[in-house]
């Protein structure tokens, strides 16, 4: 009996991809928060955002029952791109504010140094 060739799960290929994206822009804006060169973050996340109509266009090939959490992603992505673009003076994503406050508040439990 031969083997049929399997079907790829073109939902599966385009949930991979978006979230990646999503992800990469998350590593990035922690990045940035944590202090690392802004400048090259910056350009990173220009770059991605160049990306973002070609992502957000596979995102209308999935499914339906995908489209919201796809949508959910690519806004949380396009806040850290815009949050790193604009120097941290723009509001951040849900997820980036929960990073910003944990930092927030292990520098203010940090013990204080004396001159």
């Amino acid at each position: 009996m031969a083997r049929l060739p399997q079907k790829t799960d073109h939902n599966k290929e385009i949930v991979i991809a978006v979230h990646t994206f999503s992800n990469e822009a998350f590593t990035l804006a922690k990045a940035f928060v944590a202090g690392s060169a802004a400048e090259s973050l910056r350009q990173k996340a220009a770059e991605l955002k160049i990306q973002l109509p070609t992502i957000a266009a596979r995102m209308q090939e999935a499914d339906v029952a995908y489209r919201a959490d796809l949508n959910r992603v690519l806004s949380e992505a396009r806040l850290d791109m815009d949050y790193v673009l604009a120097g941290g003076g723009r509001p951040s994503s849900i997820r980036l504010s929960h990073v910003i406050r944990e930092q927030e508040a292990r520098a203010s439990s940090a013990p204080r140094q004396t001159p």
